[in-house]
C-alpha cells in the first residue's frame, strides 16, 4: 500500500459530542480498576500487530524489515511519562482522526447511560470498544504518534489532547511504521510509574497476549519480556491453570467477572482447528447486547482474521465468547466465503457440540451454577429448540422451567424431570404461559390441576408459546398448553357441565364478536371465568408481543369459559333481563383478561360496569 496524499499540517480540531461526553465522565470522576487503562492500550497494540500480520499476507513489503512484532512499555518517573508502543499496522492522519476523534457505533448512547447510572467506567468503555479513552483517567495529556505501514516516513502523524474540548493533529517525520502512545501521568496516579506495579498489571491482564511485551525505563535501561508471548490457546492444556484461562477471558470480553465455564479443544484429522470457548457468568449489561452476534474471534495459524465470526456457532449460542483457530482455512478468506465453506460448517458443528457438552456437564454436576447460567442466557438458548438442527434434542434436554411442584425463584425443572414423575395414566405434559411467575401461579387454569395433583410447567419467557407449538412432543408425550383447546384429563369427568338456564348463550349474545363462544367449564374451582384459545390460535399475550414488534394477526376471538359453581355465575342465572346481565357479562370477560395479565379492551367501561354492580348491590336492586 502506498499513499499519494501527504499528512495534513498542524490543525486544531474539536471532539465530536459523544467523545466529549465520554471524556467528561472519565476525566471528571475517579473509578476503581484504573489499571485497566494499560490493558486497553496493550490490547489496541496487539490488534495493530495482528492487522499488520494479516495485511502482510498480501503484501510482505509492509514489514519494512522491522524485525519481530512486539509491544514495548516504557516509563520515566522523573518526567512522569508512560508510553506503550508497537511496530504494528499504524494509522494515517485520517484514520487517527477517525479513531481518536469520534466514537463509531450505536452503542455510544447506551454506554453513556450506563456510566451515568453508576457503572464502572473502565469496564464499560472497554466493552464498548473505546478503551483508549481510559488513558485519561491517569493522564492529563495523551500524545499518539503513528505511521501506517506502507506510507512514507513523512506521512507520520502526531495526535495530542488534554482530554478536554479537542485535540491537535500535525504531520510527523516517523522512520518506522507503528504507534506510540505517551501518557503524561497525573500526580495522583504516580503509582503507574513503577516497574514492579506495571509488571504486575501486565501479568494480571495481558500475560496471554500472543506478542512479546517488554518493559523498560526510558533512560536506556535493559528491557525485559514480561509475558509468555505465545497465543494461549496454542499451549497444551496441562500447562495452563484456571487463572490464565480467566485472564484470557477478561481480555476477550472486556469483563472483570469470572467465566462460568470454558472448553479448550484441539481437533485433528480431515478438519483441523483449535477452539477456546467460554460461557460468561453474567448477562450483558444492556438488553440490546443480547441480540448482538457472537464474540468469537477467528484466527488462521494464529493470524487474526476477524472479530465476531458468527459462522462458527449458531445464533442461539451468541452469548459464547472465545476464539477459533482454523488451520485449514486460507488467510484471505472473506465473510462471504465463510458462509459456503464446508470446513467452516464442520467446525461449526464441532464447536456447537463442545459448548452443549460443557453445558450438559455443568447441569449434571452443579445445579446451582447451571441455574445461574439459565438466568443469564436461558431465553437465548431456547431459540435452539425452535430450530430444526442436529442439536435440537440436546438443546431441549437443557431447557429449564418453573413448576407447580417447586417453589423456587429460578426455573430448575427439565422435561426429563417432568416425564419421570408423571402420573401413570397421564399422556400429556401440561404447560402454562404467562407474563410473570405470580400471574402463572394464580391462573384460573391451574385450579383443577392443583386439586388433582397434576404437575404443570410454568413458562414466563416471550418465546415460550412458540416453543410449545413448535415442539409438540417430548419422548412421545404431547405438550399441552392449558390455555388452548378443550382439556381431557385421564380419570376425570371431562364433560362440560349443563346449563339449563341458557346463561352461556345469553352472555355470548351480550359480548358479541369479543368471544367466539361462551360455555360452562369443569376446569375452575375458585375463579368465575377464564379464556381459552383455539389449538392453533395465538393467545392475547402473543398478540400483544407481535403488535409491539409491528405485526398484527387476523382477529380470532377466544372462548369464554364459566364456572357454574361460582356464586357470581349462580347469581347471573337468576337475572331475568338481558339489560341487567350486560354488566356481569362484561365483568366476566374483563376479569378473565385481567387474570392472564391483559388489560380489558375498554378499561374505563370495565370500571363503570363494576361501579354500577356495586351500587346495585348496595341498594338491593336487580
Amino acid at each position: 500500500m502506498t499513499a499519494d496524499k501527504p499528512a495534513k499540517p498542524v490543525a486544531q480540531r474539536r471532539f465530536k459530542a459523544d467523545v466529549r461526553k465520554v471524556l467528561d465522565l472519565v476525566v471528571g470522576s475517579l473509578y476503581t480498576h484504573q489499571e485497566i487503562f494499560l490493558r486497553e492500550l496493550i490490547s489496541n497494540a496487539s490488534d495493530a500487530l495482528e492487522k499488520l500480520r494479516f495485511e502482510a499476507v498480501q503484501n510482505e513489503d509492509l514489514y519494512e524489515g522491522d524485525g519481530d512484532l512486539k509491544i514495548r512499555v516504557e516509563y520515566d518517573a522523573e518526567a512522569a511519562t508512560l508510553s506503550v508502543s508497537d511496530n504494528g499496522i499504524g494509522m494515517s492522519d485520517e484514520e487517527i482522526a477517525m479513531h481518536l476523534g469520534t466514537i463509531a457505533g450505536s452503542g455510544t448512547r447506551h454506554l453513556l447511560e450506563s456510566m451515568k447510572q453508576g457503572g464502572d467506567a473502565p469496564e464499560l468503555i472497554g466493552r464498548f470498544g473505546v478503551g483508549f479513552y481510559a488513558a485519561f483517567m491517569v493522564a492529563d495529556r495523551v500524545v499518539v504518534e503513528s505511521r501506517r505501514a506502507g506510507f512514507s516516513r513523512e506521512q507520520g502523524v502526531r495526535w495530542s489532547s488534554k482530554g478536554e474540548g479537542g485535540y491537535s493533529l500535525e504531520a510527523l517525520d516517523r522512520p518506522k511504521h507503528g504507534t506510540r502512545v505517551t501518557l503524561h501521568i497525573k500526580k495522583v496516579a504516580e503509582e503507574f510509574l513503577d516497574g514492579t506495579r506495571l509488571r504486575g498489571i501486565v501479568h494480571r491482564y495481558s500475560d496471554h497476549v500472543g506478542f512479546p511485551i517488554f518493559i523498560a525505563m526510558d533512560k536506556g535501561s535493559r528491557e525485559a519480556q514480561v509475558n509468555q508471548g505465545t497465543a494461549l490457546w496454542t499451549r497444551p492444556k496441562q500447562e495452563l491453570n484456571e487463572r490464565e484461562y480467566h485472564e484470557f477471558y477478561r481480555h476477550l470480553s472486556h469483563n472483570l467477572d469470572t467465566p462460568l465455564c470454558h472448553v479448550h479443544s484441539r481437533v485433528e484429522g480431515k478438519v483441523e482447528y483449535t477452539c477456546l470457548l467460554y460461557i460468561p457468568s453474567e448477562p450483558p449489561l444492556l438488553p440490546h447486547e443480547q441480540q448482538q452476534h457472537h464474540n468469537v474471534k477467528l484466527y488462521v495459524h494464529r493470524v487474526f482474521i476477524m472479530d465476531r465470526a458468527a459462522d462458527f456457532l449458531p445464533p442461539w449460542l451468541r452469548f459464547v465468547c472465545g476464539i477459533v483457530d482454523a488451520g485449514g482455512l486460507p488467510l484471505n478468506i472473506s465473510r462471504e466465503t465463510l458462509q459456503v465453506n464446508r470446513e467452516v460448517e464442520a467446525i461449526r458443528q464441532g464447536c456447537t457440540r463442545k459448548v452443549l457438552e460443557m453445558l450438559r456437564r455443568t447441569a449434571s454436576k452443579d445445579a446451582g451454577q447451571y441455574a445461574k447460567f439459565w438466568r443469564a442466557f436461558g431465553t437465548v438458548l431456547k431459540e435452539g429448540a425452535l430450530e430444526e438442527s442436529p442439536h435440537r434434542d440436546d438443546v431441549i434436554d437443557l431447557l429449564r422451567f418453573h413448576s407447580t411442584r417447586e417453589d423456587r425463584d429460578e426455573p430448575r425443572v427439565s422435561l426429563k424431570d417432568y416425564t419421570e414423575r408423571m402420573q401413570a395414566a397421564q399422556q400429556e405434559l401440561y404447560c402454562l404461559t404467562a407474563d410473570d411467575l405470580q400471574t402463572a401461579r394464580h391462573s384460573p387454569h391451574l385450579e383443577m390441576f392443583k386439586e388433582q395433583d397434576l404437575e404443570v410447567l410454568l413458562m414466563t419467557d416471550a418465546i415460550d408459546e412458540w416453543l410449545v407449538m413448535r415442539m409438540p412432543e417430548y419422548q412421545g408425550k404431547k405438550l399441552r398448553l392449558l390455555t388452548h383447546g378443550e382439556l381431557e384429563i385421564p380419570g376425570q369427568d371431562n364433560a362440560m357441565p349443563p346449563s339449563d338456564s341458557g346463561l352461556a348463550g345469553r352472555i355470548a349474545t351480550q359480548l358479541g364478536d369479543a368471544v367466539s363462544a361462551v360455555r360452562m367449564s369443569a376446569r375452575m374451582r375458585e375463579s368465575a371465568s377464564c379464556l381459552v384459545y383455539g389449538d392453533h390460535d395465538p393467545s392475547s399475550r402473543m398478540r400483544r408481543m407481535l403488535a409491539a414488534n409491528g405485526r398484527t394477526l387476523p382477529h380470532a376471538a377466544p372462548v369464554l369459559e364459566l364456572n357454574p359453581n361460582h356464586a357470581l355465575i349462580q347469581q347471573a342465572e337468576q337475572l331475568d333481563t338481558d339489560e341487567s346481565l350486560a354488566d356481569i357479562a362484561r365483568l366476566l370477560l374483563d376479569q378473565a383478561h385481567l387474570s392472564e395479565g391483559t388489560l380489558p379492551a375498554d378499561p374505563t367501561g370495565f370500571v363503570q360496569a363494576v361501579n354500577r354492580l356495586l351500587l346495585a348491590r348496595s341498594t338491593g336492586s336487580d
